[in-house]
């Protein structure tokens, strides 16, 4: 499934500098304690951005190319793997043009490749595209398996047949989806829906599954890449037996639990919360962060809390960027966050 920095106890982030050095911070949600990872080569240079991903024993940093930059020195895209205290780096230099789309990094499980969607420049003809690549996981080359035109194509999931794609377009003043399986041996794509003209409002991959969103519609439709067929439709009962009309998905799966928006055009406001997928219950959120205005956006997971980001953090003040919460006082709407030191 798609991954980030995220281990059960906490989360490895990356906190670019003012200079543009880059350090890895871990983030450990008992303690709420925020420390710099001791890199055993010393902290690579990350100028120009990226972000962190866990696969199994390893921490990865992928490191974005500047293409238009005149600094040779910190141009180059690269992914960098070292154990997770931060020994035995080891590095895969990727080119200057390369930058990683940073929601699009799937791991293959049966053999532990990275593969993730990335745009590619062309300094010369002034033109982006998309590329799904797989990154070899000993560090020795990356491969270009598919490219498509413009930066708007991501990488939802990967089975041993397929992979599967989601292609962003803007439709008036929101976001719509065309998703599309791409087989590995042949290159052929393939639309999930018939109806080309489908209006996919969301989208999320579990486990799996792809749950998806239709503009105007009540229930949550869900897609097997295993099987590659569709499966049962999702229906919401409110606790209060309110009716909505139109469902949104809005976020990653948490806590087994797919992050919806409700609406009836009687309402006041929309009603957001999680549908567990195991027992379909729906649990409404109204949690708003410190400000009493923002609504808390869920950035990393571990076994009990979840990682919220507050946007206030600097490259000098990484521990404003971040506060945690136990997952059971989100789920119970209450606010006891705790900022890190």
């Amino acid at each position: 499934g798609a991954v980030g920095g995220e281990t059960g106890t906490g989360s490895y982030q990356l906190n670019i500098k003012e200079d543009g050095s880059g350090e890895i911070l871990y983030y450990e949600y008992a303690s709420a304690n925020c420390s710099p990872l001791e890199i055993s080569k010393g902290n690579p240079r990350i100028v120009g951005g990226g972000h962190c991903v866990v696969n199994g024993e390893y921490l990865y940093i992928l490191k974005n190319g500047l293409p238009y930059s005149e600094d040779e020195e910190n141009a180059e895209a690269f992914c960098y793997r070292m154990n997770q205290d931060g020994s035995d780096g080891k590095e895969q230099r990727l080119g200057n043009d390369l930058v990683f789309h940073h929601t699009s990094c799937v791991v293959g499980a049966e053999e532990g490749s990275i593969y993730t969607a990335v745009s590619l420049t062309d300094t010369e003809t002034v033109t982006v595209e998309t590329a799904l690549i797989k990154i070899d996981p000993e560090m020795e080359g990356y491969e270009v398996l598919a490219q498509w035109e413009g930066e708007a194509v991501d990488l939802a999931g990967v089975s041993q047949e397929k992979f599967l794609l989601t292609e962003r377009t803007q439709k008036g003043g929101r976001m719509e989806y065309r998703i599309f399986t791409l087989d590995r041996e042949t290159g052929e794509e393939t639309p999930l829906f018939e109806d080309k003209t489908l209006s996919v409002t969301g989208c999320g991959m579990y486990e799996d599954t792809l749950y998806y969103t239709v503009e105007g519609e009540s229930t949550v439709h869900t897609w097997s890449l295993k099987e590659e067929k569709s499966g049962e439709d999702l229906t919401i009962t409110l606790p209060d037996g309110q009716q909505y009309t139109t469902v949104t998905i809005w976020d990653n799966v948490r806590d087994g639990r797919l992050q919806l928006i409700l609406t009836n055009p009687d309402w006041e406001e929309a009603v957001r919360g999680g549908l567990d997928l195991e027992t379909g219950a729906f649990s409404p959120v109204t949690l708003r962060l410190e400000d009493g205005d923002s609504f808390p956006y869920i950035c990393g997971e571990g076994d009990t809390d979840f990682l919220i980001y507050t946007g206030e953090g600097t490259g000098e003040n990484p521990e404003k960027g971040y506060m945690v919460i136990a997952k059971e006082d989100y789920w119970n709407n209450r606010p006891n966050y705790r900022s890190f030191q």
